[in-house]
């Protein structure tokens, strides 16, 4: 592209120096579109050209030599895609003219371009505290799944991702992504080092569901722990047992304390204040992770693993600390302390 014309609400105009080759009309094309896209748009600006109806040429397709005029008209403006009409002139004669031209639009902002373009210099996971990521949904439309899906899940993750609902499916790639990413970023010494790529690790589970990385040497010795809620993910990383669960805070029957807290649990409970929903939801996150900490969970009996101490936001499990924070005033998140 030598020189944008004039870009209007129904398209635009350029004038583009071509040489020999057919491939480098199609680029154009799809370029074209996605400037008008990037400039004329308030919200899902990135596109990607994804299929065209018809190409006429009127004149010799093998003489694509000198200054092109490219004309686009917007044909139709989707959620998930724009569609264009070009009008291709050389010297004043019209050399080609394209019917529904097709770019998909996607959803991506800064975050998500740089992770599809340069995995392996970015993350999408936020940090909670050393060794602690968490990642919420990023994910609106099933067009961002597919380029997030082939950026973070190797075949046989990709195979398990294919046989899952869409709701669930996005679950379990977000769960991928917020492990991975925390896993990468664990073992990146200093910021300037490239990180590993999404797909050199993946996860596996023993029959106590306690969850085991593959791949590089690196991952050796490395220990994780996975915890989701609703569209959030957390994961601690860390090189000794560790354990993470995250909790919606909620009030809870009476069945479920009795269930859930021995009497001296109750008691501490209460002392805590009138805010009983949310010291209930640190007290089961408490357990959750120090149950999986062990790698045997709550095997059925959460009383077995008793709250005896509470500093703050720091409960004590035997002579395990359990770190518990308040999540987007929605949830608790509580890990055992590095």
């Amino acid at each position: 592209v030598i020189e944008l014309l004039k870009i209007t609400k129904k398209g635009l105009r350029a004038h583009i120096c071509k040489t020999e080759g057919k491939g480098s009309m199609l680029d154009n094309l799809g370029q074209l579109l996605g400037t008008y896209c990037h400039f004329a748009l308030d919200k899902d600006t990135t596109t990607f050209p994804m299929s065209v109806e018809e190409i006429q040429f009127y004149q010799d397709i093998q003489d694509q030599k000198g200054v092109f005029e490219y004309t686009l008209v917007v044909r139709e403006m989707k959620d998930e895609e724009a569609v264009s009409n070009v009008v291709i002139k050389r010297n004043g004669k019209v050399w080609c003219v394209v019917k529904g031209w097709h770019n998909r639009r996607f959803d991506y902002d800064k975050k998500l371009m740089n992770i599809v373009i340069r995995p392996t210099e970015f993350v999408l996971t936020h940090s909670l505290d050393t060794g602690v990521y968490y990642l919420g949904n990023i994910i609106s439309r099933a067009s961002v799944m597919d380029f997030l899906r082939d950026r973070y899940l190797n075949s046989e993750e990709k195979k398990h991702y294919s046989s899952l609902y869409l709701n669930k499916a996005r679950e379990y790639l977000i769960r991928c992504i917020t492990v991975k990413d925390g896993v990468r970023k664990h073992l990146q010494k200093d910021e300037e080092d490239p990180l590993l790529y999404p797909i050199e690790i993946s996860v596996e589970y023993n029959e106590n569901r306690k969850p085991s990385l593959c791949g590089p040497d690196e991952l050796k010795g490395i220990e994780i722990s996975i915890a989701h809620k609703e569209s959030e993910s957390v994961v601690i990383v860390a090189e000794q047992p560790v354990g993470i669960d995250i909790e919606k805070i909620e009030d809870r029957d009476q069945g479920f304390k009795e269930i859930a807290f021995t009497g001296q649990e109750l008691n501490l409970i209460k002392k805590q204040g009138a805010d009983e929903a949310e010291w209930i939801a640190r007290f089961w996150v408490a357990k959750e992770a120090y149950g999986k900490m062990l790698g045997l969970g709550l095997q059925g009996n959460p009383k077995q693993y008793e709250v005896n101490a509470v500093v703050g936001e720091y409960l004590k499990i035997k002579n395990t600390t359990i770190k518990t924070v308040k999540h987007k005033d929605v949830f608790i998140v509580g890990w055992t302390k590095i």
